[in-house]
């Protein structure tokens, strides 16, 4: 359970041919989107060399208060060897409200085991906050199959 928690916080992945949702026709939207996908996605962050490195990483997808407690659960991941083998891809994204700075992303999300093919499907709720320097993520939730939620 905790490794999924950890892995939908800083997820990491390549996207190939997953199918998007249209999406408001704002550059908002479009940015928002794009944002998330490269947040649940993008595996760079696992070279950081050291936990400001790693900050740095995950701050172009992630703002307080989210981005505290993303780095503190990263770096000893990231610390001690791991026998890590999925990865999970955003196959469909939603936007579902943007007003006043704030937004709300759906997302449906698959965990694959890379070396079984088994997978798992899920939906990650992301809220998003515009910051000086663009939209970042201030809160994530995530729903697996077999477990509850909304």
């Amino acid at each position: 359970m905790k490794k999924y928690l950890l892995w939908l916080f800083i997820c990491s992945a390549v996207l190939w041919g997953a199918k998007v949702t249209p999406s408001p026709a704002t550059g908002d939207a479009c940015a928002i989107e794009a944002l998330v996908r490269a947040a649940v996605e993008d595996d760079s962050w696992w070279e950081a060399k050291n936990p400001l490195e790693l900050r740095a990483m995950l701050s172009r997808y992630y703002a307080e208060p989210l981005l505290d407690e993303v780095c503190e659960r990263a770096w000893p991941f990231l610390s001690a060897p791991t026998d890590w083998y999925t990865r999970t891809y955003v196959t469909q994204a939603v936007i579902r409200e943007i007003k006043d700075g704030e937004a709300k992303a759906e997302v449906t999300l698959k965990n694959e085991d890379i070396n079984t093919g088994e997978a798992r499907q899920g939906r990650g709720i992301f809220f998003l906050h515009k910051t000086a320097s663009g939209w970042k993520i201030i809160k994530a939730d995530f729903f697996w199959e077999g477990e509850e939620g909304p």
